[in-house]
């Protein structure tokens, strides 16, 4: 299972490149539909992998905590604290936000 949450295009392409024959991609990051965030890619990969793509615009907030757990137990040496550039309070949500927005951090956490 491959959950790209990035938003950044090129990573959707990194995502078949990773996941491994028979296996799943979970495609949440990217949501935009214009001409500059299209990519290239060989749909072979994805038939020669035999692999499920499967897009979420809108999710429960359950899901992607379900995902990250899955990861945690199914590759616990990963670094998962680099998952994110920069921790946010709650009070900070705001701010998160529109850094994130301006592409001045990549993955902003909020951390209660």
């Amino acid at each position: 299972m491959v959950l790209e949450v990035t938003g950044v295009p090129a990573a959707f392409v990194e995502a078949i490149g990773l996941v491994r024959p028979g296996g799943r991609i979970a495609e949440i990051g990217n949501v935009s539909v214009d001409k500059e965030h299209e990519v290239s890619l060989a749909p072979g990969l994805i038939t020669r992998k035999v692999i499920r793509i499967q897009g979420f615009v809108r999710y429960q907030p359950w899901f992607l905590h379900r995902a990250i757990r899955f990861l945690e137990r199914k590759h616990m040496d990963h670094p998962f604290d680099k998952l994110s550039d920069r921790e946010y309070s709650l009070e900070e949500a705001g701010e998160a936000i529109e850094k994130e927005e301006a592409r001045e951090v990549a993955r902003p956490a909020i951390v209660p």
